[in-house]
């Protein structure tokens, strides 16, 4: 394994410098706690690909189980096939499981979740597999969301983004973005646009942007948090700015997760580094 010292020497730009930063992150996580190894939802998207290539690259295969898991009727079969297709082109172990049963017994138990979305049953009974086979095999349970989608969501965190640890929580997704590329991620995962398939599955309509496209929420927290010029947001209604700014706030002052300080990753020019942008990696 290559040390901190030798990855510090290979580091010429941003990207390798942030990539140096996380394996710091990883090896606390890897070396300081009395565990296995990793445990990690894999879904077939761009944030948890990374991840895992990020570890099997630093710590090889063997230091990492993927768990995957399928909601029939939901389930993207692409975005399956894709993470059990990286795991054994990297020779990584996984557990694949169908939890549709799971989810339907549920709804069924409990007359008041007839109306609740599948995907939100679904990342319970998700995380309670995770923490099962956590537990089981003594292994360290990551989640791969970076800041950007935590801020939508409020990262769910007494329920789908329950982990120990959260190595992406203090990047933006841009950033993994590049990370990807950088580390030679396969194109099809990179080239992956940001969804939600219950939206069209279960005419659940609420709106987890907050009416914004994702691109317009990744420039929004790049402007609250003086990365990027106020010209980069001159098209998002200033209602939108004033709300959503709102929402951050209570965001970042009512959710503590051990993950990157967000803040570090300017020591070695992140402001830099996204003013160089001219479109987004999932704008379109």
């Amino acid at each position: 394994m290559t040390t901190l010292k030798e990855l510090q020497k290979l580091s010429c730009n941003y990207i390798d410098n942030l990539i140096f930063y996380l394996y710091q992150f990883l090896d606390k996580q890897y070396n300081h706690y009395r565990q296995k190894g990793f445990l990690h939802g894999l879904s077939g998207g761009v944030d948890s690909a990374t991840l895992l290539k990020l570890i099997v690259d630093r710590y090889g295969p063997e230091s990492i189980t993927c768990l995957i898991t399928n909601l029939d009727d939901f389930s993207n079969p692409n975005d399956l096939n894709d993470a059990k297709e990286l795991c054994d082109e990297l020779g990584v172990k996984y557990h694949f499981i169908n939890i549709t049963k799971a989810v339907e017994a549920l709804k069924k138990t409990f007359n008041g979740l007839n109306d609740c979305p599948k995907d939100n049953l679904a990342s319970r009974i998700r995380i309670a597999i995770a923490c099962e086979l956590s537990v089981k095999h003594n292994l360290r349970l990551l989640f791969a969301g970076p800041y950007s989608e935590w801020a939508i969501k409020g990262g769910d965190i007494i329920g789908g983004a329950t982990a120990h640890c959260y190595p992406f929580g203090g990047l933006y997704k841009s950033e993994v973005y590049a990370i990807a590329k950088k580390i030679g991620l396969p194109e099809k995962f990179i080239k992956k646009v940001t969804s939600n398939s219950s939206l069209e599955k279960e005419n659940y309509k609420q709106d987890t942007n907050y009416g914004l496209k994702f691109s317009d929420v990744e420039k929004l927290l790049m402007f609250f948090n003086g990365l990027i010029s106020e010209e980069k947001v001159a098209h998002i209604p200033n209602d939108k700015r004033v709300f959503f700014h709102y929402l951050l706030k209570v965001f970042e002052k009512d959710i503590d997760y051990p993950s990157l300080d967000r803040d570090e990753p300017e020591r070695f020019g992140r402001k830099e580094f996204f003013a160089q942008f001219d479109k987004f990696p999932f704008e379109t």
